[in-house]
């Protein structure tokens, strides 16, 4: 392929990219939340990568079904199949053929051109997410700099965005390193420290200082990351015991108030309540926010929340233990592959993503991360020092 397919197809999955991360009410297109009109452009959308790039690559289809691969090729089958039982078959059909479309265009952009270039697909149309989302914030009448408010962007929420701006700084330290892309590595960092700043989610610094004490013990040795990991620990449970109590939820027979640290594990206990009516299959993909709607009108419960808020219980919720499972077997099988003498930052991007995943659904709605973990998981398949170089940026596909 020429630079130029390269600069249309990096056109292409930035795109997908801004507007799967994209609020529609926040600038004024639509509804908050998935609506209908949007997935069923979207969906279609980054579908047709994944029905192109085989015509592309005759390695694409072997490489989908080696291990790690194998195991979220059959989550991502998967995840398509939950239309036959799905609670809201429209939703998992149009989010599921967005979610493999992501995927499918991260793995084939990494496994064809490296994953520098990815990085920067990630930089540029994150800079401009995150640009535009602050210019929003600072203008609104409704926002103080004194903290009493905290940045939404034109994400779906803080924390959304918080984690948007936690995935663009890892990639822009993992991408440093490329003199070509240190310019906008520096631009879009530093618009993700503001981000994070803005938002004041603890959840994200938390990850941060993980991160910091995994590089930590890469380069100085086992015993300073176990201390570095000990210092995070300590700093979360100082984080939560700050946090505060919210006692916001009444539910079931007795109509109970339950109060949970930051209202997480009031969510968690009702997430897993709802697990259990389909314990095996899952309500369908991407209905996670349906069900909560749906409990909150039958009167099962008095808050609602728009997902599990953890990437385990929204997987069981949506997936059921069989899609649980075939995520969760990918992850080891990617651990087992890249081991502890990979590239760093492509495990600290992992680690950005499944960490944020102990609060967040992360898997809940199309998003840059599915995008991200196909790239990484394309990154560890690579053989040779080739894959071991983020920096790398040759533009000259496999044979």
């Amino acid at each position: 392929m020429s630079r130029v397919d390269v600069r249309l197809a990096s056109l292409a999955v930035g795109a997908q990219l801004f507007f799967t991360e994209l609020d529609f009410s926040a600038v004024g297109l639509a509804g908050a939340g998935p609506d209908v009109v949007k997935w069923a452009v979207l969906g279609p959308l980054t579908l047709l990568p994944a029905l192109a790039l085989p015509m592309l690559s005759s390695r694409l289809s072997r490489d989908l079904l080696r291990s790690p691969q194998g195991w979220m090729s059959a989550w991502l089958a998967w995840s398509l199949v939950t239309v036959l039982w799905s609670v809201d078959p429209q939703q998992t059909a149009l989010q599921g053929l967005a979610i493999v479309g992501l995927w499918v265009s991260g793995f084939w952009f990494v496994t064809t051109y490296g994953f520098a270039p990815l990085g920067r697909v990630v930089l540029l149309s994150g800079s401009a997410f995150l640009a535009l989302g602050l210019v929003r914030d600072l203008g609104s009448s409704n926002y103080s700099l004194d903290g009493s408010e905290r940045f939404f962007g034109i994400s779906f929420a803080a924390t959304n965005l918080a984690r948007f701006g936690l995935l663009v700084l890892v990639v822009a330290v993992a991408v440093w390193r490329d003199p070509r892309s240190r310019r906008l590595a520096t631009l879009a960092g530093s618009l993700a420290v503001v981000v994070i700043l803005g938002t004041h989610t603890r959840t994200v610094i938390l990850v941060i200082l993980l991160i910091a004490a995994y590089l930590l013990g890469r380069r100085l040795g086992w015993r300073i990351g176990l201390l570095a990991g000990a210092t995070v620990a300590i700093a979360a449970v100082v984080v939560i015991s700050v946090a505060g109590e919210s006692s916001v939820v009444s539910r079931g027979e007795g109509a109970a108030d339950i109060e949970s640290i930051n209202g997480r594990s009031t969510i968690w206990e009702i997430a897993v309540d709802l697990a259990r009516d389909e314990p095996l299959l899952g309500f369908g993909t991407a209905t996670g926010e349906s069900l909560w709607v749906e409990a909150a009108n039958d009167g099962e419960i008095s808050w609602f929340a728009s997902n599990s808020h953890n990437l385990v219980l929204e997987l069981m919720l949506t997936h059921g233990l069989i899609g649980t499972v075939l995520f969760l077997g990918g992850i080891v099988a990617y651990w087992r592959r890249s081991g502890w003498s990979r590239d760093p930052m492509l495990n600290a991007v992992m680690i950005a993503i499944l960490a944020t995943g102990v609060t967040e659904a992360v898997v809940n709605r199309p998003s840059t991360a599915i995008l991200l973990l196909g790239g990484v998981l394309a990154a560890s398949m690579t053989p040779g020092p080739r894959s071991a170089r983020v920096s790398d940026d040759r533009l000259v596909a496999r044979p």
